[in-house]
C-alpha cells in the first residue's frame, strides 16, 4: 500500500510539472507571433488598419476562407514543397510605394479575397464561399474585382488614371489587367478577359470572350475604344476593334489558342523583387506568371463584317496556306547511290546523266546538235514532199499513190542509208 501511494505521488508530481511547464511564461514567450511583413495590413476579421502617413487596410467585412484553408491541407500532402499558402494570401494589403503614392485595400465576402493596394486602391469582394475576388492597385491604378457563387475574378490595374473592373457571375472567371487603359470584363459559365500593357516591349491591347455570356473591353483615358467583344454561346460573337466595323463571327472551337493576360505583370513584380521589396506573390508563383492559360478562339467558321459600303461575307476555312517546301535534291542523292550499287542497269543510267551536263547547264542554242539528229536521220518527210507533184496527174491519183511512194521510198532509204561516218548532205543528194 505504500508503495502504490509512493508512486502515485510521483505520478502527480510529474503531471503538475508537466502543466506548469506548459503554461509557464518561457513557453509563452516561444509562442509569439512573428512580425508581420506588411505594417499595413489585415486577415479577415480584424478591424481597420491605418498607417500614420494615410493609407489604410480593411478587413471588417471579410471571413477567414474555408476554400484556402482546405486547399492548403490538400496541397501539403499534393505539393509539400510548393511554397504557397493560400490562407496567407487572403488578407488586405496596403503598401507605400516611393515614399508618397500611398495604397489603400479591403476586402469583404466570406469568400477568397486578396486586396493589395501598392500605391493605389484595391477592392476585392466575394460574398459566397464558393467564390474568389483578388485585386491589385499598383502606381495610383484602381483595382476591383466582385465575384459570386463559383465565380473568380481577378483585377489588377496600373497607372495612373487607370481603372480595372473584373465581375464574374456563378461559374465565370472575370480577367481585367490593365496599364494606362481601363479594363472591364464580365464572365459567365467561361471566361473573359480585357488586358491591355506592354508585353516583351510590345504593346499589347487584346479583349477575349469564350463563355456562355460574357463582355470584355478596352478604352483609352479618354474612354475611346480600343478592343471589345461579346460571347454568347462560346462561338457566336461579336467584336470591335478601335474605330473598325463591328463584326458578327461563328467562331471556329478547334482554332482555340492561349493568352498569358498576367504576363504585363511580370516586370514590376521582378522589379520589386530585386528591390528587396516584400511581394505578397510567392517567388515560387513569379515563374508561372507569363503561362497562357487563358483560351479564345483565332479563326472564323463566318462572319459579317458591318462596313459602310454594307455588309461583308467572310470565312477563314479558304486563307490560303503556305506552300509546302520542296525537300532538297540532295537527299535523294543517297538513295539513289544505293539503288545504283544494286541495279547495274541504273548505274550505268545514272553516269550517262551524269556526264550529259549539256542538258540541264548549257544554253539552249547548245541542245539543237541534239534536235538535229532524228530531223536528219528521217528524210521520209521531206523525199515525199519533193517528189509528190508528179507530172500531169491529177491529184487523186498523187493521193491514192502516196502509200506506194512512201514504201518504195523507205525501201531506198534503207538501202541507199549512208554510213554512220558519211555526212549527212551526200544522204540527203
Amino acid at each position: 500500500m505504500k508503495k502504490s501511494l509512493l508512486r502515485s505521488a510521483v505520478a502527480a508530481t510529474a503531471v503538475s510539472a508537466m502543466i506548469g511547464f506548459s503554461i509557464s511564461p518561457v513557453h509563452a514567450a516561444a509562442a509569439e507571433p512573428v512580425p508581420d511583413p506588411f505594417p499595413t495590413s489585415c486577415v479577415p476579421g480584424d478591424a481597420e488598419v491605418k498607417s500614420g502617413e494615410g493609407w489604410t487596410a480593411d478587413c471588417t467585412k471579410a471571413s477567414p476562407s474555408v476554400v484556402a484553408s482546405v486547399a492548403d491541407s490538400i496541397l501539403a500532402i499534393v505539393a509539400p514543397d510548393l511554397g504557397i499558402k493560400l490562407a496567407d494570401m487572403n488578407r488586405a494589403i496596403a503598401l507605400n510605394i516611393l515614399g508618397f503614392l500611398p495604397g489603400n485595400a479591403s476586402i469583404a465576402g466570406d469568400g477568397f479575397t486578396m486586396a493589395v493596394g501598392a500605391g493605389g486602391d484595391a477592392h476585392a469582394n466575394a460574398p459566397s464561399a464558393l467564390s474568389g475576388a483578388i485585386a491589385l492597385g499598383l502606381m495610383q491604378g484602381t483595382a476591383n474585382a466582385n465575384a459570386s457563387f463559383g465565380g473568380l475574378a481577378l483585377a489588377t490595374s496600373l497607372g495612373a488614371d487607370a481603372v480595372a473592373n473584373a465581375k464574374a457571375l456563378p461559374g465565370g472567371v472575370a480577367i481585367a489587367v490593365g496599364s494606362g487603359k481601363n479594363v472591364d470584363a464580365v464572365a459567365l459559365g467561361g471566361i473573359t478577359t480585357a488586358v491591355s500593357g506592354v508585353v516583351d516591349d510590345k504593346d499589347a491591347a487584346y479583349a477575349y470572350c469564350t463563355a456562355l455570356y460574357g463582355t470584355a473591353s478596352v478604352t483609352d483615358d479618354k474612354g475611346k475604344n480600343v478592343d471589345n467583344c461579346t460571347s454568347v454561346m462560346f462561338i457566336f460573337q461579336k467584336s470591335q476593334k478601335g474605330d473598325g466595323p463591328v463584326v458578327y463571327a461563328i467562331k471556329n472551337p478547334f482554332s482555340a489558342q492561349l493568352a498569358a493576360p498576367l504576363a504585363l505583370l511580370a516586370p514590376f513584380l521582378e522589379l520589386g523583387a530585386s528591390l528587396g521589396m516584400d511581394l505578397p506573390i510567392p517567388a515560387e508563383a513569379l515563374g508561372l506568371i507569363k503561362t497562357g492559360f487563358v483560351p479564345y478562339f483565332s479563326e472564323d467558321l463566318f462572319r459579317v463584317v458591318m462596313t459602310d459600303q454594307g455588309p461583308k461575307f467572310e470565312s477563314d476555312l479558304f486563307k490560303p496556306k503556305a506552300p509546302a517546301e520542296e525537300a532538297p535534291k540532295a537527299d535523294a542523292a543517297p538513295v539513289v547511290a544505293a539503288k545504283a550499287d544494286a541495279d547495274p542497269a541504273l548505274a550505268a543510267a545514272v553516269a550517262e546523266e551524269d556526264e550529259a551536263p549539256a542538258v540541264t547547264t548549257t544554253p539552249s542554242a547548245d541542245v539543237t546538235p541534239v534536235v538535229e539528229a532524228p530531223a536528219t536521220n528521217a528524210p521520209a518527210t521531206e523525199v515525199p514532199a519533193t517528189e509528190a507533184p508528179v507530172a500531169d496527174e491529177p491529184a487523186e491519183t498523187t493521193a491514192a499513190q502516196a502509200p506506194a511512194a512512201d514504201a518504195s521510198s523507205d525501201a531506198a532509204l534503207a538501202d541507199d542509208a549512208p554510213a554512220a561516218d558519211e555526212p549527212v548532205v551526200d544522204a540527203a543528194a
